[in-house]
């Protein structure tokens, strides 16, 4: 009942003009920054932060929620049109988006799906967050090395059957990635690990380059290449809103897997280090477990609605040990931290 209390004195608060105008611009910013391919939801927000200075605490908390959250739906727009992802989940929306949007000729379609799961998944989340975040939090908590390293697992396995046909390839695709992230310097011991004499590979190889090096650069000569043979019916094609409206059929398809996306988001959002990635991961891969009316990979809404709506019900999450216990589950909540203290809130039972 005393949540229930406290949740309808926030809302006195945020419905206010001047607290819906701001969460108005700050959603329409997040989105913009968020559809650049290659920043990321950690720059993005980093980025904005200074624009929060204008306000009082109040609304400047609030607008650094509404950065956040349309940060990490923004990342879908440059995954579904140019299959370039604009930040790491996003990568997994792209295997579903960018085919429905060229192959099926429904890129407005599945901007929407993206957009109503996200919603989806991200409401679940907050439910979720307002009434269990202290049990959230403490489970979190109990979540030792070795079930992260069994979830990482599960969700580094999972891509050998989630990409392409042949599970082999992926595997081994997996690896090579792994061996590419372990190069740097050992955080741990503080031992070089494959630099290769090369002092600039001491810091590793950052994920925002390499993402737009291995999938952008050859996707924008990929798009230049048809653009000119005019193969691609859907170059410049118009979005309109009438055009972008699912059908009964296609809400009925969306609705089951974003909610099952959003459960299991919330939860994988709440263990420190996992993240809105690892949930979109994890989302995916269930989806494979059910019935999808098209192959997942084909431009299956069931593949976009599983892993939109995942990673916005992880960013939900991670709110719950950053509120409840004042511990970040990611890069980007450690500057959302560093935001709420700033304006005087301290998040944590200290």
């Amino acid at each position: 009942m005393e949540n229930l209390q406290m949740l309808f004195m926030g809302f006195s608060v945020v419905l206010t003009l001047e607290n819906v105008l701001v969460t108005m611009l700050g959603a329409v910013l997040g989105l913009i920054v968020g559809a650049m391919p290659g920043i990321g939801s950690l720059a993005g927000v980093a980025l904005l932060l200074p624009l929060t200075y204008k306000f009082n605490p109040t609304t400047a908390i609030i607008m650094l929620g509404s950065l956040y959250y349309a940060n990490m739906y923004g990342g879908s727009f440059s995954a579904i049109l140019l299959n370039i992802p604009g930040d790491s989940p996003a990568v997994m929306t792209a295997l579903d988006g960018y085919p429905m949007a060229t192959k099926r000729n429904r890129p407005g379609q599945a901007l929407f799906t993206a957009n109503m799961s996200s919603f989806i998944g991200g409401l679940i989340g907050m439910l979720i967050l307002t009434f269990m975040g202290p049990l959230l939090a403490d489970l979190g908590l109990k979540f030792g090395p070795a079930e992260m390293t069994a979830l990482l697992l599960v969700a580094m396995t999972s891509i050998g059957w989630l990409v392409g046909e042949s599970p082999t390839k992926g595997v081994v695709l997996t690896m090579v990635g792994i061996l590419l992230a372990s190069m740097g310097m050992d955080t741990l011991t503080g031992s070089p690990r494959y630099d290769f004499g090369n002092m600039y590979l001491l810091g590793g190889i950052p994920f925002t380059p390499f993402v737009i090096g291995a999938v952008g650069f050859s996707q924008v000569l990929k798009l230049m290449e048809e653009r000119n043979k005019k193969v691609e019916a859907h170059i410049g094609q118009k979005l309109t809103i009438r055009g972008s409206m699912l059908t009964l059929h296609d809400f009925r398809r969306l609705v089951p897997p974003a909610i099952r996306s959003g459960f299991m988001g919330t939860f994988v959002g709440v263990l420190p280090g996992a993240g809105a990635t690892t949930g979109a991961f994890l989302g995916y891969a269930a989806q494979k477990a059910f019935k999808s009316e098209e192959p997942l990979g084909s431009g299956a809404i069931e593949g976009i609605a599983s892993c939109e709506a995942a990673n916005n019900a992880a960013a939900a999450g991670s709110f719950a040990p950053l509120l409840a216990l004042g511990i970040p589950g990611s890069g980007t909540g450690a500057v959302l931290l560093g935001g709420l203290m700033m304006w005087g809130l301290n998040p944590g039972p200290l």
